[in-house]
């Protein structure tokens, strides 16, 4: 028994061995041909990279009389070219200053909070009306920054909750005043 258990524990071994793959230099799949590592994970060979004005435009390795692809830099984490040179985007933008910090709008966030007060704190006279109304207003402005921004911005779920929540408010303030005409007439 002591000896089967011997010979099937080499049996694994050289099975495990034999399954590995030893690591190459060379990680494109296709001779010639430069990878490009984007920030999700995924990978693509290609040929004939171009980059300018924060846009890299490349072909498909097995496809090089095909459409050129174009995707955002900043999608972007790392170039290894065939030759086995490397352009490393995340060093470049240290080095540049242009790290994005992805921050989100002030103007965004604020919206969605003074859309929120403006429900809460409805019933304290003009309170929530101007509530409301500033979630409104700092929703479209914030709205518009993110879009001008190009990407350095985010917060345009908060934004749009503060447009909803403030268009919300005045809903229930005119099914409020609705409710109390209909009130007064019934009684009357």
């Amino acid at each position: 028994m002591h000896k089967l258990l011997k010979l099937f524990g080499i049996f694994i071994v050289a099975i495990v061995l034999t399954s590995m793959n030893t690591p190459t230099k060379k990680t494109s799949i296709i001779e010639n041909c430069d990878v490009v590592y984007f920030i999700n994970g995924a990978t693509f060979e290609a040929k004939n990279i171009i980059i300018d004005n924060g846009f890299i435009r490349f072909k498909k390795c097995d496809n090089p009389d095909g459409p050129t692809y174009e995707v955002k830099k900043s999608d972007v984490s790392k170039i290894e070219y065939a030759n086995g040179s490397s352009l490393d985007f995340n060093k470049e933008a240290m080095r540049n200053g242009d790290v994005k910090s992805d921050p989100i709008a002030l103007f965004a966030f604020a919206s969605g909070g003074l859309g929120l007060l403006s429900l809460f704190f409805g019933t304290l006279g003009g309170l929530g009306a101007l509530l409301a109304l500033g979630g409104i207003i700092m929703g479209f402005v914030s709205k518009k920054n993110i879009k001008d921004s190009k990407g350095k911005l985010r917060g345009k779920g908060f934004a749009k909750a503060g447009i909803w929540l403030g268009f919300g408010f005045f809903f229930l303030l005119l099914l409020a005043l609705l409710l109390v005409i209909l009130l007064v007439v019934s009684i009357a």
